[in-house]
């Protein structure tokens, strides 16, 4: 009895040696490689395929050794490597029987064919599973990487060369810590020599070089250049090379998402936190901020709470822009100032927002307002609506895009007394469907110049109008006062001079503010809020260089033009120009009109903006208390 319980014992005492050497950690360069003799094990390195990589070569029972070697395509190593034991080729034997006009080389193969050189095609590239030795020896779910897969070890892994028991190769760590060791085994190239081990490894993937059959895409590395590069060849298809094999296992990812708020400066979204598996949709419910009208929903978002900055009114107290038509051609800040340029703004502490380009009259620069007397335009064009074009270095936009609907125009003045109408706030409110009521806010309209106007970013004076859309009647006074601040006049607004005037000195005088110069090109065509009074809703008036007012009449079909933003003020200390025609010489009153175009027969002059056609010709806008 007692023998049986001592041979018991000791039979556990061997069953416990042994165990414990089987669960010995396998370490290279004190790393720990596996954590028993188990091989192989499937080693995570944290690649973002989630591929895993065997801890040893194919027919090795170690990271410390090389394993066997094989031809590409076979999965039993050899003792010679030729032609003519390569498993898919017929090769020349001597005789006069080969068939020379159909095969120019000494070999043919019979499989993995891409050039007919070689033989018959069938244009495979990948091995099959039954042609891939990692996955006939050490079985499922192991196979042979591609050469994709076998780059995403060049690049998302650290390579350090290093030497473990004499034996010399990469350690190969991933962003997780875990690591590989790839031994430098060498190959068999063209014979039964093995050569080049201790110093250069040879690591077959599963791709065929397509360009060249013979060959077939494999891993390289040496020890005097320690590169890391996959290689292509010629002749590589029969020599024995080493294997390692991969695996993948799917996991299945289940989101979990935060209930916080993450975002950025345009979207906000809820973050999945989840790390099993590959996340397709790591940002829930992601979508734009959204802004109020009042308040601090103005630059708020009333959904995740992101501020916005540029949203923010740059001053909250109410500013008196104070300033004379010497100021034009000048900058004016957010803060109300005048400023000779953009530089001078900023160092002051404050944003430029847009170069004066008309004084006049209370009431005279748009007619939504007896006080406003003052037209600001940006510094640069329009480049944002979701609906522009690059033209020319600039953002260019379609008027309308969309036909058959008709958008009336608010007045019925022929085109040639339009530029005498100055109605840009109000004209672009009812573009940008802000105005109920008009058949723009009815049938949902679309007008890109009108919407970049208007979404226009920069910070105004806090006691200024929205940005708009100038009327075709604005464009002209603005022009007009730019001309004459540039050194013409009045009367010089037509012609070669006209041109000449807006192309270098007008240029110059905006380039030297600060400002963008207006595009020569296109004819330098920029929109106006004004529709055409014959087909409002096929085209609009434009400023264009030659002709000034309208000088470009574009359908909104296939034309695009630029757009240049601006804002009314008030002033409140002026010298102002008025309407910049020559109004000496004017003689008796012919016609007058209201402003929806209607003729006033019989009647005093009204208050409010009335239109007079003098006998001599000349028109003028009268503001009337």
């Amino acid at each position: 009895m007692k023998q049986q319980i001592l041979k018991l014992v000791m039979a556990m005492q061997v069953a416990l040696l042994s165990l414990n050497a089987n669960a010995q950690a396998v370490k290279i360069d004190g790393k720990t490689i596996c954590p028993d003799n188990n091989h192989p094990h499937a080693i995570d390195l944290g690649l973002p395929s989630g591929i895993k990589w065997a801890c040893c070569n194919v027919g090795a029972k170690s990271p410390k050794e090389y394993g066997n070697y094989y031809a590409w395509s076979e999965t039993e190593p050899k003792e010679e490597y030729n032609w003519k034991n390569y498993k898919y080729c017929i090769a020349w034997d001597g005789s006069s029987a080969w068939n020379w006009d159909k095969y120019s080389d000494h070999f043919y193969f019979t499989k993995y064919v891409t050039n007919d050189y070689y033989g018959e095609i069938d244009n495979k590239v990948t091995l099959d599973l039954e042609d891939d030795a990692a996955h006939v020896v050490q079985g499922k779910p192991w196979r042979m990487p591609t050469s994709e897969e076998m780059q995403e070890l060049v690049d998302k892994c650290q390579w350090k060369w290093t030497t473990s028991n004499g034996m010399n190769g990469y350690l190969i760590t991933g962003a997780n810590g875990n690591s590989i060791f790839l031994p430098a085994a060498g190959s068999y190239n063209f014979g039964s020599e093995l050569s080049n081990q201790y110093s250069e490894g040879f690591y077959y993937t599963s791709s065929l070089y397509k360009p060249h059959c013979k060959g077939a895409l494999y891993l390289y590395f040496n020890t005097e250049e320690r590169s890391v590069t996959i290689f292509d060849s010629y002749f590589d298809r029969r020599d024995g090379r080493t294997i390692r094999g991969i695996c993948k296992t799917v996991v299945t990812h289940t989101h979990n998402y935060e209930r916080k708020w993450n975002y950025n400066e345009s979207t906000h979204w809820h973050a999945c936190v989840s790390t099993e598996g590959t996340c397709n949709a790591p940002k829930g419910e992601e979508a734009s901020h959204v802004y109020g009208t009042k308040g601090k929903s103005l630059y708020t978002c009333t959904v995740c709470g992101y501020v916005d900055e540029s949203r923010k009114p740059h001053e909250e107290e109410h500013f008196d822009i104070i300033c004379t038509t010497d100021d034009i051609g000048r900058i004016i800040g957010a803060n109300g100032k005048i400023y000779d340029t953009v530089a001078d703004a900023e160092a002051d502490g404050t944003i430029a927002s847009g170069i004066i380009a008309y004084v006049g009259e209370p009431g005279s620069a748009d007619d939504s307002s007896p006080v406003y007397s003052g037209l600001a335009l940006s510094l640069t064009d329009a480049t944002d609506s979701g609906e522009e074009q690059i033209y020319a270095g600039g953002m260019v936009y379609y008027w309308y895009t969309e036909r058959f609907s008709n958008c009336v125009p608010l007045h019925t003045l022929p085109d040639a007394e339009k530029v005498l109408i100055y109605d840009g706030i109000y004209r672009t409110n009812m573009l940008t469907c802000k105005i109920d009521g008009t058949i723009c806010k009815d049938e949902n309209h679309v007008h890109p110049a009108a919407i970049a106007a208007a979404n226009y970013p920069t910070v105004r004076p806090s006691n200024t109008s929205e940005w708009f859309l100038p009327s075709i009647g604005q464009w002209d006074i603005m022009v007009k006062a730019l001309v004459i601040k540039a050194g013409g006049t009045a009367t010089d607004m037509t012609g070669g001079f006209y041109k000449n005037m807006l192309s270098n000195v007008f240029a110059s005088l905006m380039k030297d503010a600060g400002a963008d110069e207006l595009y020569p090109s296109l004819a330098g065509a920029y929109w106006s809020s004004t529709p055409s009074s014959t087909d409002g809703y096929y085209s609009a008036w434009a400023m264009g260089y030659e002709g000034g007012r309208g000088g470009v009449c574009g359908d909104y079909l296939n034309t695009y033009l630029y757009v240049r933003p601006c804002f009314a003020f008030e002033v409140k200390s002026t010298n102002a120009i008025g309407n910049t025609s020559d109004t000496s010489k004017n003689e008796s009153i012919v016609e007058r009109y209201d402003l929806d175009g209607r003729k006033i027969i019989g009647e005093p002059i009204q208050k409010g903006v009335n239109i007079i056609r003098y006998s001599d010709g000349q028109k003028k806008k009268v503001y009337v208390k």
